[in-house]
């Protein structure tokens, strides 16, 4: 038995150092260049603008969830803006490592996309560069951190429906496998304190799901469990094995996510065998429709903090991709696209006074733009 635990240790630092390596960031701009400064000194900070000296329109973020802060801005780019930002990510990005077996893409993105375009490209893609670049100063706004050398590439994923095309032959309850990557927190092991996703692409709801689903979110009801009624509730955490109300189901979720952090389990494929009850009260709840799920739709900016105020990881954070399903109404559909950026803490901030006055900073600014 202890063999077999100190290798399942030895795994998951194993796992953790590969996800750090394939989150390493790109060379920052070369000196001379407007933004290098921001790569060489650290990020800088941003005062909200005064009501009416704003150049870009007010933007008014709505709050989605307290526990974890979800916050959300619908039509925040056009469809055509949402078009010309997948057509740059497959000209212009840096391919990455897909998932086997999930039908999924991803793309490195520069954050200066500007310097990138030379002489000899056309004018559109200049534009699409510039485009990108006014989405992330306005994502910069939001936070109030304008982006720096040391973080984590902006990325643009796809995926394609787990179907590839063919109409599923089965009728069981789509929510079974609805989780097949599992579910997560965004640290990125380099001190991410908030996430933003901005989907490029709409999905037909409920079928073709693919939405982004924070399980540890409570609701003001409890969703419905699936037409067959799925596997029975796991009865390995507090408060209660199987709660008729949606304030004990948070709280049990909410249980499972800390314990899963006390674990050292940032992703569910991380637990040890003692937290895998842990792991099942999750999945059970995203399997089922519990807690918040954030539908793609074109155009649309969600803002989730993964931090609290205090600078310590959020359990209630966990969330992940549930999967893209086939819609026969759509059978030609290009799938799920999406642009995801995650916001780090500076490393001059990573002590624990220093992260928790940033990051609570961090939010406050965020939730300004709620109330304007």
């Amino acid at each position: 038995m202890a063999v077999v635990a100190v290798v399942g240790r030895v795994g998951r630092v194993l796992r953790k150092l590969g996800h750090w390596v394939t989150q390493i960031p790109l060379v920052p701009p070369p000196p001379g260049a407007t933004t290098s400064v921001h790569a060489t000194l650290g990020p800088r900070i941003l005062p909200l603008p005064a009501a009416g000296t704003v150049e870009q329109p007010a933007l008014r973020l709505g709050v989605l969830s307290t526990e974890p802060l979800i916050l959300e801005a619908r039509d925040f780019i056009t469809p055509a803006e949402c078009n010309a930002v997948i057509e740059h990510a497959e000209t212009e990005g840096r391919p990455m490592m897909g998932t086997a077996g999930c039908g999924m893409r991803k793309f490195e993105l520069s954050p200066w996309p500007s310097q990138h375009v030379g002489a000899d490209d056309s004018g559109l893609a200049n534009t699409r560069a510039l485009l990108l670049e006014s989405i992330y100063d306005r994502i910069d706004r939001i936070v109030g951190v304008v982006r720096y050398g040391d973080e984590v590439p902006p990325k643009v994923h796809h995926y394609q429906h787990a179907s590839n095309g063919v109409a599923p032959s089965t009728t069981a309850a789509p929510h079974h496998d609805r989780m097949p990557l599992g579910l997560h927190v965004d640290t990125n092991a380099v001190g991410t304190y908030c996430t933003a996703i901005l989907y490029l692409t709409t999905l037909a709801q409920p079928i073709a799901d693919g939405a982004t689903v924070f399980p540890c979110v409570q609701t003001g009801v409890t969703a419905a469990s699936p037409a067959s009624g799925g596997s029975a509730m796991p009865a390995c955490a507090t408060p209660s094995s199987h709660p008729a109300e949606e304030a004990p189901r948070a709280a049990r979720a909410r249980h499972a996510g800390t314990s899963l952090l006390l674990d050292e389990a940032l992703h569910t494929d991380q637990a040890t065998t003692a937290s895998q009850c842990h792991v099942d009260v999750l999945i059970h709840d995203a399997n089922a429709g519990h807690g918040l799920s954030v539908d793609p739709e074109a155009g649309k900016l969600v803002v989730f903090f993964t931090r609290e105020d205090d600078g310590t990881v959020d359990p209630t954070s966990f969330h992940g991709g549930a999967a893209v399903r086939f819609d026969p109404a759509h059978p030609t559909h290009v799938g799920k696209w999406m642009m995801q950026l995650c916001k780090e803490i500076p490393i001059r901030a990573r002590g624990l006074a220093a992260s928790a006055a940033f990051v609570s900073g961090r939010r406050a600014h965020a939730l300004l733009h709620t109330r304007r």
